[in-house]
């Protein structure tokens, strides 16, 4: 699970991004048409199993980006949870957040 994401992987984001940075009014238009799980669930594709073989197979790359997102997201929601016991307010306040929201992802799949 500690992998690093795969260099395609990685260019297709970059490239994403970039789209995402040099035209803000895509991201907007984007955003009105979709909520941004749905834009990451359109990215990513189809991850649940249907008991179809061929189906199921071609699910598998699907997941492991998810997997692959799932765990760039919390790792950074990770560093700024560590920033919870901070003297500075503003850093404290989006420490804890973080912090809170890991304890219920714990929480969760207890």
């Amino acid at each position: 699970m500690g992998e690093e994401p795969s260099p395609s992987y990685k260019r297709r984001m970059l490239r994403f991004a970039r789209l995402l940075d040099e035209n803000m009014s895509l991201k907007s238009q984007l955003e009105g048409m979709m909520n941004l799980p749905e834009i990451v669930d359109k990215l990513l594709g189809p991850i649940h199993p249907i008991g179809q073989h061929e189906v199921d197979l071609d699910r598998i790359p699907n997941l492991e980006k998810a997997c692959e997102l799932t765990t760039h997201l919390i790792r950074k929601i990770r560093d700024v949870a560590d920033c919870h016991e901070s003297p500075a307010d503003s850093v404290k306040r989006l420490g804890l957040k973080a912090h809170n929201f890991l304890n219920a992802v714990k929480d969760c799949l207890e």
